[in-house]
């Protein structure tokens, strides 16, 4: 495979992964088994691909000095620059990225769902990427074994008990999560931090224009600006493996990663829709002040048809912001809508304004909340997804637990993941409180 084909093989890639991400075929709106798979293999081989591409184009250019020609193909680092890593600039020329300033001037990617963290991973040469995330932590435990996997762990800040994972193992776990995320899948966008805090700036209120007379004063209404922070957050996960599998799986690579990535992609729920703001949690859609609300009565209510959701779209109208991404709710509520039936017994469809909007759940919003008299309730939440913005750091830490589980012939590990959640227009997204079995 020449660096072209190579390049047209990726560009293949990525879309086929859009598409699968973008039309989802299991349960709740989620990718099902075999969609997960698809994926899944479609990130190995681009990661397989972006590592043979550096090696080509460094023989392109040598090769081409060679002959006293330049080179016409587009250099590993031609495109724009971003900060998406600590230790090094990123560069791509991909095309359809929203680009924010930090307070310093340095470009970071906005990302959507279907935009890797990984495409942004600077184009070198990597051993970690050449033996994947089970033989690093393999070597991690057990001391490597060849020139390879040293090579590997040079590249990951290696101490006692555990590692940073390399740039390439690291998005690989990130992008897993944010894939398993239902608040993604409903629209929420990725900020990659290289550095614990970032600062950006987000709008409060909008101008107000006004008409005027001739030669008259122009009325003042500014638009009202406020500071907008990320501050990494540590969201921990752990888990336990046996020696033998560790040893004998020959796909222990994607079940590590997607154990981590699982157990990240809860904690991101959980913190993105009920975060409290305190005890190093980030700060979540329910307690953010300015959403639009919906209550279900002084007691809370169950739902009897779609009217509350349709009370909300209007609140968002009522406030110009009309946009709604998806609906995301329990399951239990999400399994009440499902029943709704007509006065013949056949299911009831949503009315137009909701016939295309996503229904999707998630065990990060409780069932056990307190409306009035009633320890039971739940919420909802819908509006424009893309106005909550989690940063995440891409430094991602695993520590090794070699002598906890040891009389069990197990190891223990501890996945650390370091995110905030921020919210840049709240009024674009509404709640529905008080929602009863």
């Amino acid at each position: 495979m020449n660096l072209h084909q190579l390049r047209q093989r990726k560009a293949e890639l990525r879309s086929a992964t859009s598409a699968i991400i973008a039309a989802p075929g299991g349960a709740d709106g989620l990718l099902s088994d075999e969609q997960r798979t698809a994926v899944n293999d479609n990130f190995a081989e681009l990661d397989r691909l972006q590592s043979n591409e550096t090696i080509l184009e460094r023989q392109a250019r040598e090769d081409s000095e060679a002959r006293g020609r330049p080179l016409t193909d587009t250099p590993a680092n031609d495109g724009i620059e971003y900060r998406v890593f600590a230790e090094a600039i990123s560069h791509t020329a991909a095309e359809g990225i929203e680009t924010w300033r930090t307070d310093n001037g340095e470009r970071v990617p906005v990302l959507g769902r279907e935009q890797r963290i990984a495409d942004f991973v600077p184009a070198e040469r990597s051993a970690a990427s050449d033996i994947g995330l089970g033989r690093f932590i393999g070597a991690l435990i057990g001391g490597p074994k060849n020139d390879l996997e040293r090579r590997a762990l040079a590249e990951g800040s290696v101490s006692t008990g555990g590692a940073f994972l390399p740039a390439p193992l690291a998005t690989e776990v990130i992008d897993h999560a944010r894939i398993e995320n239902v608040a993604f899948k409903a629209g929420v966008r990725t900020v990659p931090m290289a550095n614990k805090t970032m600062r950006m700036a987000k709008v409060i209120s909008d101008p107000v224009p006004s008409w005027r007379a001739e030669n008259s004063l122009i009325a003042e209404s500014d638009p009202v600006f406020g500071d907008m922070s990320m501050d990494a957050k540590s969201l921990a996960v752990r888990f336990v493996v046996s020696r033998e599998l560790l040893e004998d799986t020959p796909n222990m690579d994607a079940l590590l990663r997607s154990t981590m990535a699982a157990g990240f992609a809860r904690g991101l729920d959980d913190a993105i829709f009920f975060g409290t703001g305190t005890g190093n949690q980030p700060l979540g859609l329910a307690n953010t002040p300015g959403l639009q609300s919906v209550s279900m009565g002084t007691n809370g209510g169950a739902l009897a048809g779609y009217a509350p959701f349709l009370d909300a779209m209007f609140a968002l109208q009522a406030v110009n912001e009309g946009k709604v991404d998806a609906i995301v709710l329990a399951p239990r509520s999400n399994r009440v809508i499902a029943g709704f039936v007509d006065s013949q017994g056949q299911p009831l469809q949503p009315p137009p304004l909701l016939a295309n909007v996503p229904f999707l759940s998630t065990n990060g919003i409780p069932t056990n909340q307190t409306q009035g008299t009633a320890n039971n309730a739940s919420s909802a939440f819908l509006g424009d997804f893309s106005q909550v913005l989690v940063g995440i750091r891409t430094q991602l830490q695993i520590t090794v637990l070699n002598e906890r589980f040891a009389e069990y012939g197990q190891v223990g590990f501890i996945g650390w993941l370091r995110a905030d959640v921020q919210v840049a227009r709240p009024a674009a997204l509404a709640k529905i409180v008080g929602i009863k079995p």
